[in-house]
């Protein structure tokens, strides 16, 4: 065998076995990564499940709760029909304070500093090109 021929070949063979251990880490990689996804997916859904649960548990109750406060009112001498228009509008009203404080929270959704900020630069860049303009 030629001496130089076998350099050649352990270089590649060198090569291709960390390549070979370079694919191996990653496919790894990448099997440990489908796992942790699927195990994410299966939590989260879990989670909406249970929340859900929680909400249809916390909606019972409340109408439990709003029952009680019919049934004491009635025995307390109040008919069915005047005990069941109070928590009605008692009700509306707390419906129509969230209304009231969701407005007022409104405008901070728009990012209105952030926008102005920008639109100064914009102006300010503007500015600088106009006046650089002028002074060619």
């Amino acid at each position: 065998m030629n001496p130089d021929a076998e350099g050649p070949e352990k270089l590649v063979d060198a090569v291709s076995q960390r390549v070979t251990a370079s694919l191996s880490v990653y496919t790894n990689l990448a099997r440990l990564t489908m796992l942790e996804a699927r195990l994410f997916a299966s939590g989260a859904i879990f989670i909406i499940i249970i929340g859900f649960i929680a909400a249809l548990f916390s909606l019972v109750a409340w109408l439990l709760l709003l029952s009680i406060i019919v049934v004491l009112l009635v025995n307390q001498g109040v008919s069915i029909v005047a005990a069941l228009a109070a928590l009605l509008i008692l009700h509306l009203v707390v419906i129509a304070i969230f209304g009231v404080l969701i407005k007022r929270q409104l405008p901070t959704l728009g990012f209105n500093n952030v926008r102005e900020a920008i639109s100064r630069d914009v102006d300010t860049d503007k500015q600088k090109t106009d006046d650089h303009e002028h002074k060619v």
